[in-house]
């Protein structure tokens, strides 16, 4: 299948994730699989309100929606699991490989549904980052909360027929060290995100671990 893409029009077969009527698309998550699941699915539905003022519900049934995006580790949700036993989605490619993850346009994925966006990971931060490759496709920066990189503003956003598929990365360990806290971080945090801690704090590093999982990275090393 070709490469998909995100455009602001819809073509034949595209899968709408905001549609030009103002319908919108509902992410489906299991409520078995891996937490991060759902807050990668939270971090995207945001971006895409960044981009259209509408933001995205992230569900754990189907019942309700016609046009979901569902979203899952392969292993971990029965949705992704079924999906893969009938062949609709290319996870042989993934199973059993390092971070690797899939995001494809399928065709009727269950009885009643003409066609879905899914998100799929050979573990739970695969997942999320097919989730967040779906933010990279959409136009929005890893730095879009640290550096106020803001997306282009669109009125509908759209999913070409396709797919992508990405293997184990070639560097298995990945991240980043946070280094001078004490110079600007700590007192940013203090007086800001953390006020109530008066240090870096949960709020601080979730918003670290988010930017993290959007540049496909998985180790951090605190500073001191």
């Amino acid at each position: 299948a070709a490469p998909l893409t995100v455009l602001s029009s819809a073509g034949e077969d595209a899968f709408p994730i905001v549609a030009l009527d103002g319908s919108v698309a509902t992410f489906i998550v299991d409520a078995d699989d891996a937490e991060v699941v759902s807050t990668a699915a939270q971090a995207v539905s945001d971006d895409i309100k960044l981009i259209t003022g509408k933001s995205l519900q992230v569900a754990t049934t189907m019942e309700g929606t016609s046009t979901p995006i569902i979203a899952g580790t392969h292993g971990q949700s029965k949705l992704i699991d079924a999906l893969a036993s009938a062949g609709k989605i290319a996870s042989s490619e993934v199973d059993g490989k390092w971070e690797a993850y899939g995001l494809e346009v399928v065709e009727n994925p269950v009885e009643g549904v003409d066609r879905a966006l899914v998100a799929y990971g050979a573990n739970p931060r695969g997942t999320a980052y097919a989730l967040f490759e779906l933010s990279r496709l959409m136009g929005v920066s890893p730095y879009v909360w640290w550096a106020d990189v803001l997306p282009e503003e669109r009125d509908a956003l759209y999913v070409t027929p396709g797919s992508i598929t990405v293997g184990e990365p070639s560097v298995k360990f990945r991240g980043i060290f946070i280094n001078d806290e004490d110079w600007g971080l700590t007192p940013w945090a203090a007086k800001n995100i953390d006020a109530k801690y008066k240090n870096i704090g949960p709020n601080t590093y979730a918003k670290v671990m988010e930017l993290l999982l959007r540049l496909r990275a998985n180790v951090l090393w605190p500073a001191m």
